[in-house]
C-alpha cells in the first residue's frame, strides 16, 4: 500500500454521525471545495474529487456489457426455457487529491491546529442515459444501478480511488447498447450526485411572496433576509456528468456467458445489498454480516468469506460476491445474517434457502420490527416548470422526524437538466406525517410555497401548482 493511500486512510477517517458541515461556509482553496463544521470552528471538510471512466494499464476502458443466458435441459425438466441477465459494468475512478495539496489547504486554513476531514458522504445517486431514438434528447436506462464494493474492501468515508459500477438492463436495453457498440457509436452518459447530511447554515436572500417575483423585478418593500438554517438536511452536495466514450472498434467490450448447469469460478453472479446504514434505519446496529454457501461440482459445500456492512461506511450498500470455485446453478444457495449492535450484543438468524440465483440478495432490515417507516417517493416535474427566465433551480423540500429529530431531505432539479424525475427514500418515525414545500430559486431570490402533505408515493410538480 502506497504512502499516499495510507495517508488518506488515516487522515480522512471521520465519524459521519458527528459531522455537521455548514454549506454556507464554502470556500475554494487550491481549486478544492472546503466547508467548515457548524459547531467546531477548527474542523473543515473537503469535497471528493470528480469521477471519470477508469482505464486499464494498457489504456483499455474498463467497460463491459455482460450477457448471461441459461438454457433449460431435459435433465432438469425445463427444456427450451431461457433466462437472461444483462449487466452493464464500468470502472469509475475518483480524482485523487495529492498529499502536498492537502497540506497547502491545511496551512491556509490555519495550520496544524486545523482538522481537515473528508466530506461525509452517505450515498451516491446515479443515472445512466442513452440517446432517445430520433431525437437529440436522452432517456434513462437500467435499474438497480450501484457502485460495487468487493467483499472485504475498505471505504474511507467517501474517498475511494476506484470502484466498479453495475446496472441491470432489460433485454431491449441491452440490444440497444449492443447495436451502438457494433456500429461504433457508443454515446452513453453517467450522471452522479454525492449525497450527505449537512446544515444549510446562514444565507442572505430576498424572500418573495409570489413565485413570479423570482424572475420579475421585486418591489422595494421586500427586504433582504438573513436566515440560519440548522436543520440537518439530506442534500445532493455535488452533481456532475461525464460521457462514456469507448473505441468499440478497437476494444471488445461485449461478454457473453452461456450458463447451463454451473456458475464459472470468479464470475460475479451475486449482488448483496443492505441499506440499514445508508438510510439510517438501524441506529442501534454497528455491523451486519452475511454468510453464503452453495453446492460445488463435487457436491461439497462452497463457502464465501463473510460479507460485511458497517455503520461507519454508510455509502457501501452493495457488495459483489463471486465463488472461488464453480458451483451448481441447479442447486439452491443459502445465506445467514448476523448482527452486531453498538453495545456488543450479537444475534445470528437461521439459514435461508434461495432458489433464484438472478435476484439481488437484499438483507435490509424489514419494517416489521422497526420504529421507523421507510417511504420511497418518486418526484416528477413537468418540463415547463424550469423554462421561466431567471429561475435557476427548483427544490422539493421534504420535512419529517427521525428518532424524534426534525430532518429535511431536498430533491433538486436544475435548469436545463434532462432529468425530470427523481426518487428518494425517506426514513421517518412511525405514524408521523411527511410534508413538503416547493422552493423556486433564482439568483438571490427565493420563493417558498405553503406546506403540502405527502400521503402518496408519487409527487407531481407543475407550473399551475407553483403559481406561474
Amino acid at each position: 500500500m502506497s504512502k499516499f493511500i495510507v495517508f488518506v486512510i488515516l487522515f480522512f477517517q471521520t465519524f459521519i454521525s458527528k459531522a455537521q458541515p455548514d454549506l454556507s461556509t464554502k470556500i475554494i482553496i487550491e481549486g478544492k471545495e472546503i466547508y467548515r463544521d457548524f459547531r467546531k470552528p477548527n474542523v473543515y471538510y473537503l469535497m471528493p474529487g470528480k469521477l471519470q471512466l477508469a482505464n486499464e494499464s494498457d489504456g483499455k476502458p474498463k467497460f463491459f456489457l455482460i450477457a448471461s443466458r441459461y438454457t433449460g435441459t431435459s435433465v432438469y425438466g425445463d427444456v427450451g426455457e431461457k433466462k437472461f441477465r444483462n449487466i452493464l459494468q464500468f470502472g469509475v475512478a475518483m480524482e485523487t487529491i495529492e498529499m502536498d495539496v492537502v497540506k497547502k489547504i491545511q496551512n491556509q486554513l490555519g495550520g496544524k491546529d486545523i482538522s481537515l476531514l473528508s466530506m461525509p458522504i452517505k450515498n451516491i445517486e446515479t443515472i445512466v442515459m442513452i440517446p432517445a431514438s430520433g431525437s437529440e434528447s436522452k432517456k434513462q436506462i437500467g435499474k438497480d444501478g450501484a457502485f460495487l464494493s468487493t467483499s472485504g474492501a475498505e471505504n474511507n468515508a467517501g474517498f475511494w480511488k476506484e470502484r466498479m459500477y453495475s446496472i441491470h438492463l432489460e433485454n431491449f436495453e441491452a440490444e440497444l447498447v449492443t447495436l451502438m457498440i457494433k456500429q461504433g457509436k457508443l454515446a452513453l452518459s453517467f450522471s452522479y450526485a454525492f449525497v450527505g447530511d449537512v446544515i444549510k447554515g446562514t444565507k442572505k436572500y430576498k424572500q418573495v411572496s409570489s413565485p413570479r417575483q423570482v424572475f420579475q423585478s421585486i418591489t422595494p418593500e421586500i427586504n433582504q433576509e438573513i436566515k440560519t438554517d440548522t436543520v440537518i438536511t439530506t442534500l445532493a452536495l455535488k452533481s456532475e456528468t461525464f460521457s462514456i466514450n469507448v473505441d468499440t472498434q478497437k476494444w471488445n467490450v461485449i461478454r457473453k456467458i452461456d450458463i447451463n448447469e454451473n456458475i464459472p469460478p470468479a464470475y460475479s453472479v451475486l449482488e448483496v445489498r443492505c441499506y440499514d446504514f445508508t438510510n439510517q434505519i438501524r441506529p442501534d446496529l454497528a455491523v451486519k454480516l452475511l454468510d453464503i454457501e452453495a453446492i460445488g461440482l463435487n457436491n461439497l459445500i462452497v463457502s464465501l468469506p463473510s460479507i460485511k456492512f458497517l455503520s461507519s461506511e454508510p455509502s457501501v450498500n452493495t457488495i459483489a460476491a463471486s465463488f472461488p470455485f464453480a458451483v451448481k446453478l441447479t442447486k439452491p444457495l443459502r445465506y445467514r445474517i448476523s448482527e452486531y449492535k453498538h453495545d456488543g450484543e450479537r444475534k445470528t438468524y437461521d439459514w435461508v434457502k434461495k432458489e433464484n440465483w438472478v435476484e439481488i440478495i437484499d438483507i435490509t432490515t424489514t419494517l416489521d420490527s422497526l420504529k421507523f417507516l421507510t417511504k420511497d417517493i418518486e418526484v416528477e416535474i413537468t418540463p415547463e416548470t424550469l423554462t421561466q427566465q431567471g429561475v435557476s433551480s427548483l427544490e422539493i423540500a421534504f420535512f419529517y422526524t427521525y428518532n424524534k429529530k426534525l430532518l429535511q431531505n431536498n430533491v433538486v432539479f436544475a435548469k436545463n437538466s434532462d432529468v425530470l424525475s427523481k426518487k428518494i427514500s425517506l426514513v421517518s418515525d412511525v405514524q408521523t406525517p411527511i410534508n413538503y414545500k416547493i422552493l423556486v430559486n433564482g439568483n438571490d431570490k427565493v420563493y417558498e410555497s405553503k406546506p403540502f402533505s405527502c400521503t402518496e408515493n408519487y409527487v407531481l410538480i407543475n407550473s399551475k401548482q407553483i403559481g406561474f
